[in-house]
């Protein structure tokens, strides 16, 4: 008899702490609250020119589309990445090609570091908005339409160059940095 009760204590416990480790989890996530969501990485893998809300030009098949996620813009290509339509939200981009923001909005929040263009980022139309940095390196960088908004800050780093030309430009809350070595040229438009 003492066999029995020792072999059930020990299958009590071994229920009891089955039993207890759900619990541990819902507290902990009732006192703790959500666990912050993961930043997925989304890598561009076309080889020629195309635009940014084509799926099978990313590495994961779909189109980033969350503040969370990291993008990287780099081939061995020379190529033009273009976002034109629809609203995006991502945390950070690295670009290492040639951007162009012609139409929707495109939101930089930044919480895991600036987003960098190494090559020319234009923009003839669309918004540029989120609360991030976005530090623009290349030569050949231009902003002839669309709007800036949400509070963020655009910085024109030593060595490289942005041209404001065009109608009226909207800025809303967004700064513009340049740095010494940085280059502004204003050939025409309206700031407001």
């Amino acid at each position: 008899m003492r066999m029995r009760r020792h072999r059930r204590h020990d299958a009590a416990r071994h229920l009891s702490a089955r039993a207890v480790a759900p619990l541990l989890l819902v507290v902990a996530g009732c006192c703790l609250g959500p666990l912050p969501a993961e930043a997925a990485t989304f890598d561009w893998v076309s080889a020629t020119d195309g635009y940014w809300d084509v799926a099978s030009n990313w590495s994961t098949g779909t189109v980033p589309n969350s503040s969370t996620d990291i993008v990287t813009l780099d081939v061995p290509q020379d190529v033009l990445v273009t976002h034109r339509t629809g609203t995006t939200s991502v945390d950070q981009i690295t670009a290492r090609e040639r951007f162009a923001l012609t139409g929707g909005t495109l939101n930089i929040y930044g919480s895991s570091g600036p987003s960098v263009f190494t090559q020319s980022f234009t923009q003839s139309g669309g918004t540029l908005g989120g609360t991030g940095e976005v530090q623009l390196q290349g030569t050949g960088s231009s902003w002839s339409g669309g709007s800036w908004t949400d509070g963020g800050t655009t910085r024109v780093l030593s060595g490289a160059d942005l041209t404001v030309s065009g109608g009226y430009h909207y800025q809303s809350y967004r700064n513009l940095t340049v740095n010494a070595g940085g280059q502004l040229t204003w050939s025409g438009g309206r700031w407001y």
